[in-house]
């Protein structure tokens, strides 16, 4: 008799976001009804809005995401769901049409795909299985033989063509000891009008997607 032990950790998407680099940048930006901000969300009392050091910023109870940012160089939808980016990015440009009367130019000259990910129940402590995945066996090959081998953070940059690149930092996710979190930013080197429709948008993530976890995180990480 002999125990099968399977060792699985569970990966979850945490948010995704769009952010758009202006084709040039703004003297000034729109700072949007208060009511619109309150409403945009769902639930007013806890919606705030104000100018930060980013630009514009409508965020829900001081969380990452739900946020909006619309700045001088950029505009940023950070969100937990593709869904969810293709209602706010819809609404907030046709408020801002409404009040700038159609001449703000949403003209981008760049944009990222962006997503984190966060894996738990990993079978050791994160520096430990990130010392042995990724410098144990390669790097430190005779060094990890006589000694402990810790890491904290990794970067990867993987460029699928000439204009696209994934750009991957991966580190522990903090206060959880077997746990790991991922920020990826997937940017795109090119010209769009104006923001995507949610044809375009759900297109370019799904492909953006499909690439990200079933042939770079796959092999990467899992």
């Amino acid at each position: 008799k002999f125990n099968l032990y399977i060792y699985i950790m569970r990966r979850n998407l945490i948010s995704v976001s769009f952010v758009g680099v202006f084709y040039e940048e703004k003297r000034e930006i729109p700072l949007l009804e208060n009511r619109f901000c309150k409403d945009i969300f769902g639930d007013p009392y806890n919606t705030n809005s104000g100018v930060s050091p980013d630009g514009f910023c409508i965020d829900y109870m001081g969380k990452p995401a739900p946020k909006i940012i619309v700045g001088p160089q950029r505009i940023a939808f950070i969100v937990t769901s593709v869904d969810e980016l293709f209602e706010y990015m819809s609404k907030v440009e046709q408020q801002i049409n409404v009040q700038t009367g159609g001449k703000f130019s949403f003209k981008l000259k760049a944009f990222g795909l962006n997503y984190e990910y966060e894996w738990l129940d990993l079978d050791e402590m994160t520096q430990v299985w990130l010392g042995r995945k990724f410098l144990a066996n390669n790097v430190c090959a005779n060094m990890s033989e006589h000694f402990r081998v810790l890491c904290n953070t990794i970067n990867f940059s993987i460029s699928p063509t000439n204009d696209t690149c994934y750009n991957i930092d991966i580190q522990p996710r903090v206060n959880v000891p077997n746990g790991l979190f991922a920020a990826v930013n997937h940017h795109h080197q090119g010209i769009l009008d104006t923001l995507p429709d949610d044809e375009t948008l759900s297109r370019l993530y799904e492909e953006s997607r499909s690439l990200l976890e079933n042939d770079i995180l796959s092999t990467i990480i899992e």
